[in-house]
């Protein structure tokens, strides 16, 4: 399914490298976000098949968080996008 937006075509897609450089076509702040989306690009689908990605607690540690930075990020910057939109 592709979505219009700010002359752009979204695709839905697990691979979070895609989505950030997408954003980046935006809003350049999201480059600030690609290492940690890079590090957790494998996590979106290897992790689902057997013996394709090794995961010990320290890893999957350091995974949430970036998964957290990432989560944090996105959230202010949608709830920035809300408050402009109500001025």
């Amino acid at each position: 399914m592709y979505y219009k937006q700010n002359n752009i075509d979204i695709i839905k897609t697990h691979d979070l490298i895609a989505l950030c450089q997408l954003c980046m076509t935006i809003d350049n702040s999201f480059s600030n976000m690609l290492d940690c989306c890079s590090r957790l690009n494998p996590y979106g689908v290897a992790v689902r098949y057997p013996n394709e990605l090794s995961v010990d607690e320290t890893i999957a540690k350091n995974a949430i968080i970036m998964a957290q930075k990432v989560h944090g990020f996105c959230y202010e910057k949608i709830d920035t996008l809300i408050n402009d939109k109500k001025q």
